[in-house]
């Protein structure tokens, strides 16, 4: 659950990040994975704010600029997946193309 602090910190982002969630259940996903992406989402939305970059300027670079703030590790697949899910997610939401830099590397991307 969502608290206040959160939702203040995170607005412009809270919105999305929440309807990326009931997306998640919609689509049946477990709660663990639910969660697992969420806390991502909900760290990139934070570090996001944090580097001035809006929602609309949201792209795979900062996806991977994000990722790579720390060493590579085994999480770093699961963090990129998740958050190239919640850009497409975005771009569906907010009617832009799909395509363009949200395509996925790979086919395993859009299993998750």
């Amino acid at each position: 659950m969502t608290n206040v602090s959160e939702v203040f910190r995170l607005d412009p982002f809270q919105h999305h990040v929440d309807s990326f969630v009931d997306h998640l259940h919609a689509k049946r996903y477990v709660p663990q994975s639910v969660a697992v992406k969420r806390s991502i989402v909900m760290a990139f939305a934070q570090w996001s704010q944090g580097q001035r970059i809006g929602v609309d300027d949201l792209g795979e670079d900062y996806l991977s600029a994000f990722v790579k703030r720390r060493p590579l590790r085994p999480a770093s697949a699961v963090e990129m997946r998740a958050l190239r899910q919640f850009l497409r997610h975005l771009r569906v939401e907010r009617g832009l193309p799909v395509s363009a830099g949200g395509k996925s590397a790979s086919p395993l991307d859009d299993l998750t």
